[in-house]
């Protein structure tokens, strides 16, 4: 139990409140400090005690338009605006990812344009696909086959490429190409160079002696001599073919002694190896070239160089052989007159032109041999020419462009749909959770329902709902009708807060074994004579029923206070320890605390009341403050007496008085300075004058 609260300075005068009994009451007008004081109870309760606070039904009560009902206990009024929120969120939500009737934009309306955007866009290009697969396939059906369909064409586009009319004309012309036969491989000559250039130069270089004397006039003579040996062939005398004449022996015989045999193995040598060069001579010129027909057409462009090299070596042989021939046909002229040995470079071989030959001759098998495959792909190659084409005149690479840029816009606005879907659902469950959260409060519902009985006519009922979330009461009037949780008072709601709060003390004392403390902070608010007799009632019971509990009430309410403290005063000696009395009272910016330790020294009446809080302020020199509480004692006198007119010819004092004519400013103009005594001195009077000053004697006096 607390034995005393500590104090904020800044708003009382006191530090703190002592002689705290298990039962403490607390009166005093409003704003004299009575909320300032519960929260410094909290301040100090919140670890060591079970702590219970009514302060009206803030805390307690919370209003669901959405389903017209009430929330009711802290734990569901304290989820409630968090439900109400989270609702709210997810109705956002909601209402961004549906399709909508108007002309705003949200999250579902932009996903579906730009998916319409983009299904058009895919939408114009496959009917393209289809369209020139068709037309291809009707003008090239060599090129496509039969069933050539979009997606043959779809896949064509990756590779399609527009050829050139080099290129055009070669994958043509290798389309249509034919299998060619493999035609047998060329032979090449080969000439032994050094060898006959060693021959020859032995035969140009040997010397040959003259075995008799004779003299010819020119060598052509002596070459026609030699030759003319050869038709005489016996020892007889011979008669000359040319002259007639009779050819002596002798004369034969001098011939062919200068003609010996050395010179006609040499000359036999000259014929023999003319005869060779003029054979090697003719096989030379029948050496073959590289015929195109024999070679698909790839390699036609490398033939006319191998020609030309083949005729280019053959002309070296040829040249060589010429000038090797030149030679010997030089010394047989004449025979006698050696010649010097032939220095000549020697000629290209066929072994370059023949392996470049041969590579090209293997390169065509091979051609041959993959012949379906390279056909194939100058099908291909023309195919995707078309489909090229047609790209080009449909610009199809601007169309993939804004297809590209649409997709970016499609998977923007799908992304942030797909996101606002993620907070929907997370929303949802967030949402679960804290329904999860709330309580059932049927027998709440059933307490409040049978106490409100007792306002008769004036009653109503609560009646929870089916709904996922609990705690959730509609409210009926008297006749049964569901009301509009709108046209709830004040009252009814404090009545209701109230109830539940007794409700929940109730369960908290069977289930807690803590001490409680149990505040309650001006729970009389707004309500009328029936439901304050209710609240008044409940409060005594809890008043008389607290047995290791301790417990505050701060009121404003006089009629509240006097009547809540059911025999607060009887058997004081027996029970004083056990209460204890606590006035309120405001001067300027701070709160008194005044322990009351009697009845005499407590108030009875509101009236009462009144002038204990003037002669409060009197001692405590504050002349400002006592018009107020004055002018509510002479209103209500007047009033109770039938008085016309209180202050008769006194018109300072009616000026000062009057209830119904001062403003603040009129107030302040017309004290002129008028200390406590004076106004007391105006009011007796007053009372006086009215025939009343036993009156004015008994309440100041008694005070």
């Amino acid at each position: 139990m607390l034995s005393k609260i500590t104090l904020q300075t800044d708003r009382f005068n006191d530090t703190e409140i002592s002689n705290l009994k298990a039962k403490n009451f607390f009166y005093g007008k409003n704003g004299t400090g009575k909320s300032s004081i519960t929260e410094a109870i909290s301040t100090q309760c919140e670890d060591n005690y079970d702590l219970h606070i009514f302060q009206g039904f803030n805390r307690i009560i919370e209003e669901n338009n959405g389903l017209n009902t009430i929330a009711l206990g802290i734990q569901n009024v304290k989820l409630q605006p968090l439900i109400s929120e989270k609702k709210k969120d997810i109705e956002k939500l909601d209402d961004d990812l549906k399709e909508r009737n108007d002309s705003i934009e949200n999250t579902f309306t932009i996903y579906s344009k730009e998916q319409l955007n983009y299904n058009h866009l895919i939408g114009v290009i496959d009917r393209f696909f289809s369209a020139s697969a068709s037309e291809i396939k009707r003008e090239y059906v060599e090129l496509t086959g039969p069933n050539y369909n979009k997606n043959n064409f779809k896949e064509d586009v990756k590779s399609a490429e527009e050829l050139s009319k080099e290129e055009l004309f070669k994958y043509k012309t290798q389309f249509e190409q034919t299998s060619i036969e493999a035609s047998e491989k060329m032979k090449f000559e080969a000439l032994e160079v050094d060898s006959l250039v060693d021959e020859v130069n032995e035969i140009l270089t040997t010397e040959v002696v003259k075995s008799a004397i004779l003299k010819f006039e020119s060598t052509e003579k002596m070459n026609w001599v030699r030759e003319g040996l050869n038709f005489y062939g016996n020892e007889n005398e011979e008669i000359c073919l040319f002259c007639g004449n009779k050819i002596e022996a002798t004369r034969l015989d001098d011939l062919n002694s200068f003609f010996s045999e050395e010179v006609k193995t040499i000359e036999s040598k000259i014929r023999n190896l003319l005869e060779n060069i003029s054979i090697m001579k003719n096989a030379l010129s029948q050496q073959k070239r590289v015929e195109k027909s024999s070679f698909y057409p790839d390699f036609h462009g490398e033939i006319p160089t191998i020609n030309d090299q083949i005729d280019s070596v053959t002309k070296e042989h040829t040249r060589f052989l010429e000038e090797i021939e030149s030679a010997l046909k030089e010394r047989q002229k004449d025979i006698f007159i050696s010649q010097k040995a032939l220095v000549l470079s020697k000629p290209s071989t066929y072994s370059e032109v023949e392996k470049i030959y041969l590579s090209l001759y293997k390169k065509n098998l091979k051609y041959g041999e993959t012949l379906d495959s390279k056909i194939k792909e100058a099908k291909d190659m023309l195919r995707q020419h078309e489909v090229s084409k047609r790209l080009k005149e449909f610009d199809y690479q601007q169309k993939v462009n804004e297809l590209k840029k649409t997709e970016s816009l499609l998977n923007e606005a799908k992304s942030k749909y797909e996101m606002q879907s993620g907070k929907r659902e997370e929303a949802k469950k967030e949402l679960l959770a804290l329904l999860s959260q709330t309580i059932d409060e049927t027998v709440a519902e059933k307490r409040i329902n049978e106490a409100i009985k007792s306002l008769g006519n004036q009653s109503f009922t609560l009646e929870g709902i089916e709904s996922e979330q609990r705690g959730q009461y509609q409210v009926k009037s008297y006749d049964g009708t569901v009301r509009n949780i709108g046209t709830l008072s004040t009252g009814e709601k404090n009545i209701v807060a109230f109830l539940w709060f007794l409700n929940n003390l109730e369960k908290a004392r069977q289930t807690d074994s803590k001490p409680k403390i149990i505040v309650f902070d001006d729970p009389m608010n707004s309500n009328d004579d029936t439901v304050q007799y209710l609240i008044i009632t409940e409060i005594q019971k809890l008043i008389k029923d607290i047995r290791d509990d301790q417990i505050f009430i701060l009121t404003h309410c006089t009629h509240f206070y006097l009547n809540a403290r059911y025999n607060w005063w009887r058997n004081s000696k027996k029970d004083t320890y056990n209460k204890t009395t606590f006035h309120l009272k405001r001067v300027g910016n701070k709160s008194s605390i005044e322990l009351i330790t009697s009845e005499r020294d407590d108030i009875k009446t509101n009236y009462d009341a009144l002038w204990r809080e003037v002669k409060f302020l009197y001692e405590e020199h504050k002349p400002d403050f006592m018009i107020n509480p004055i002018r509510r004692i002479f209103e209500t006198y007047q009033k109770f007496n039938g008085i016309d007119d209180l202050y008769k010819n006194d018109a300072e004092s009616q000026k000062l008085f009057n209830v119904n004519s001062h403003s603040i400013d009129d107030l302040e103009a017309d004290l002129n300075g008028k200390d406590e005594d004076a106004i007391i001195s105006k009011v007796r009077q007053i009372f006086e004058a009215n025939n009343a000053g036993e009156h004015f004697r008994t309440y100041w006096g008694e005070v």
